[in-house]
């Protein structure tokens, strides 16, 4: 997804590094113009006049398809999503390199993933085995597609790499550990990153940095996937000539250093520094051996495996440059001297155990992270979700986490792109304090004065801005400062989704609880008011039928007719009740359709006040507006909303003024208003007035006359229905006007 703006944090930033054409083109562009510099990774725009990084993908992939080829290999396939700009210059590659090799592409034998993950490596490995698996060979653009692909192909029976051999691109983790182990392109990562962030900070200086594409070098990782038995093919060159004693050293240094950090990796200040001065370690320690010298003491060389499982691009690095240190030990053992013969045996022994103590212990070290981090999860789960929980967004349960501060920004009123109000913080107490219920704008969220002594303390601090974001609801933005040591694992930013995850699911189930709790009042609102309006008129209608059974013998005939029109009346109050509360369900359970059609504006504003002239015999109603004005409605629902009204207008008004209904048509459509001349609506009532039981303390119908207090709301609704509006346009103590808008029928 590609994002149409940098929203939230834009004034904090001093320049952007995009990946993969994250931000648009426009976006871009505008970020620009505000004088701050812009790096894309992975995608050039040379129309922006800005510099781009991106792995070279031509020398890699014409090395693997040259090896592809010297295993036997003429149909080699290629799989990829073109949507991405990385995977259209990884496609050209290996049509050059075929080129190269002699070998014309076949397109019959590209095949389209969808994405850059694995389930689309499986739907290209469907389409493969439908195709007949028509090549002997596929390089994938990804390492996630091929090992779809690879899992698919397996299942059904096809063999890798004795049917179909299979390359990866990227250096994938998982390629490190899939059956067979999967061959690929590997890209330095850490160089594409640390290379952009330099382009940023050069330009930041001052410096002009041209609209060039910087390309860092990739180089190809040979596994079993392809047919090879061993992870490299370097072979280590180690001078066998007595006349150069110090020379081999050197040589093999650097043998070792290219196995475990090949492609140019020494480039990295920090781990190439670390790695190197650990292989150097070993290599003196067996040249000292060599010359029956004291080599460094064992917790040193331990220290160096250590690093270097832990530091190498993988394991299997580590076992090739074991074998070049025993290749070299061999080859210059007959030049040591021979007390040093035995000793040399006892090196390599102890380096061959220090290699897999090593390896174990990376291997524990990882384990005990990811149980720390399902530890961290676990506790901040809890925090989080169970029952009678504070606020998720208090944002105490960062307590359980690594990150050093936090700050949630939720939308003002629910508004998408209004303001964020601080909901929640975490961090310093004396910078939090008071700073919760403030409000900023979404591009200077978070509020760095905030987090600023998390960040004064280490300037390395990683800020993440997150968006919460549910399936139906825009929530607002999560920002989590990072510890540096967290920043290196990968856990960290896992860690980071799955907290910005929960919360989502906190608020969203603190959401529903308040959602829960209101239909609750309202229910008990509703059954009190509905056991209010049905007794009411059941008294009074059992209360007429036995005084009239008690004294039929003896009451007059104008006293019956009295009492049995009280019956009637009380009876067609019930029956109001009952259709009002027959239209509420339909209302609010989504079951109300409307069909639309011409209907005479005149004629139903007439029918409606014929039927409240029944309940107010002599009451004055007086109408204003062109003839013959046709509207888009549903003809009975109109005639509900004006009985409605002008029943409204009639029962808060005294019984000698009279109920004005004016019309006309408008640019906003057919105007309909229907003023009374009351007290009007008071203003402590009119945030109730469309409410359900909306009725309002202190307004005061005229005697025999009650309301549900359903009626306004009611009438909103149905006009809605009929995609029209229903409002207050004018209060005062001298009357209210109602306001009703339909759309004019053409």
């Amino acid at each position: 997804m590609r994002l149409e703006s940098v929203r939230y944090g834009r004034n904090h930033l001093d320049a952007i590094i995009v990946v993969l054409d994250a931000l648009t083109v426009d976006a871009q562009r505008t970020f620009l113009a505000s004088g701050r510099p812009v790096v894309t990774i992975s995608t050039f725009h040379p129309e922006l006049g800005i510099p781009a990084v991106c792995p070279e993908a031509g020398n890699g992939i014409a090395a693997m398809i040259r090896h592809l080829v010297q295993h036997g290999h003429q149909r080699i396939g290629f799989s990829g999503c073109l949507s991405y700009p990385d995977m259209v210059g990884r496609y050209e590659a290996y049509q050059a390199a075929l080129r190269a090799e002699g070998i014309v592409p076949d397109p019959r034998l590209f095949f389209a993933a969808p994405g850059a993950m694995e389930e689309d490596g499986r739907s290209v490995g469907d389409a493969m085995l439908a195709a007949g698996v028509p090549c002997t060979a596929l390089c994938a653009a990804s390492d996630r597609i091929a090992l779809g692909i690879m899992e698919r192909l397996q299942h059904a029976g096809c063999r890798v790499p004795t049917d179909v051999a299979l390359t990866g691109f990227d250096g994938a983790k998982a390629g490190d550990f899939s059956i067979p182990a999967l061959t690929t392109v590997k890209v330095n990562l850490h160089e594409v990153g640390g290379t952009a962030a330099r382009l940023v900070m050069a330009q930041l200086a001052g410096q002009h940095i041209p609209a060039e594409v910087v390309s860092v070098a990739t180089y190809p990782v040979y596994r079993q996937s392809c047919g090879c038995s061993s992870v490299g093919t370097m072979a280590p060159v180690v001078p066998q000539e007595a006349a150069a004693p110090d020379a081999w050293v050197d040589t093999l240094r650097k043998s070792m250093l290219a196995a475990v950090m090949p492609g140019g990796f020494a480039t990295l200040s920090d781990d190439a520094a670390r790695l190197s001065t650990r292989v150097g370690q070993i290599c003196d320690a067996l040249a000292a051996v060599l010359d029956n010298q004291p080599c460094p003491s064992p917790g040193a060389l331990t220290e160096a495996w250590r690093d270097l499982c832990d530091g190498a691009v993988s394991i299997d690095a580590v076992s090739y440059a074991f074998d070049c240190l025993h290749e070299a030990a061999l080859a210059r053992r007959s030049y040591a001297v021979t007390t040093a013969h035995e000793h040399v045996h006892a090196f390599i022994s102890q380096m061959r155990t220090e290699l897999l103590y090593g390896a174990r212990y990376s291997s524990a070290t990882r384990e005990f992270d990811a149980d720390t981090h399902i530890l961290r999860s676990f506790r901040a789960n809890l925090r989080l979700l169970e029952p009678g929980a504070e606020s998720a967004s208090d944002l105490n349960w960062l307590a359980e986490t690594p990150a050093s501060a936090g700050c949630v920004g939720l939308w003002r009123d629910g508004v998408p792109g209004s303001e964020l109000v601080i909901a929640g913080l975490y961090g310093s107490e004396e910078q939090t304090e008071g700073a919760r219920g403030g409000s900023l704008l979404p591009q200077a969220f978070p509020p760095l004065d905030v987090l600023a002594p998390a960040m004064a303390a280490n300037p390395l601090h990683m800020l993440l801005v997150l968006p919460l974001r549910t399936a139906d609801r825009d929530w607002g933005a999560f920002a989590v400062l990072l510890n540096p040591e967290e920043i290196v694992s990968a856990k960290a930013e896992v860690g980071v989704w799955q907290w910005t995850s929960l919360l989502m699911a906190a608020l969203e189930r603190e959401r529903l609880m308040q959602v829960a709790e209101t239909l609750a009042d309202m229910r008990s609102e509703l059954v009190a008011t509905v056991s209010h309006e049905v007794r009411t008129p059941l008294t009074a209608i059992i209360g007429n039928a036995e005084l009239l059974k008690a004294r039929w013998e003896s009451v007059s005939r104008e006293k019956a007719m009295q009492q049995l029109d009280a019956i009637i009346q009380s009876a067609a109050r019930q029956a109001e009740l009952a259709e009002s509360l027959l239209l509420l369900n339909r209302l609010e359970g989504g079951g109300m359709e409307s069909t639309l059609q011409p209907v005479s504006l005149t004629g139903a504003i007439e029918h409606a006040c014929d039927e409240v002239r029944v309940s107010y015999p002599g009451q004055e109603i007086r109408l204003d507006g062109p003839p013959d004005v046709r509207v888009l409605a549903d003809g009975n629902k109109l005639i509900q909303i004006l009985r409605n009204l002008v029943d409204n207008a009639a029962k808060y008004s005294p019984v000698d003024s009279s109920v004005d209904i004016a019309w006309s048509v408008a640019s906003m459509g057919v105007v309909i208003d229907v003023r009374d001349h009351g007290s009007g609506v008071p203003d402590i009532g009119r945030s109730r007035l469309f409410t359900r039981f909306g009725r309002i303390a202190g307004s005061r119908a005229r005697p025999g006359h009650s309301s549900t207090g359903l009626g306004l709301y009611l009438s909103r609704g149905l006009a809605e229905s009929m995609r029209g509006r229903l409002d207050l346009v004018a209060n005062g103590p001298d009357g209210a006007t109602f306001r009703l808008c339909l759309q004019p029928s053409m």
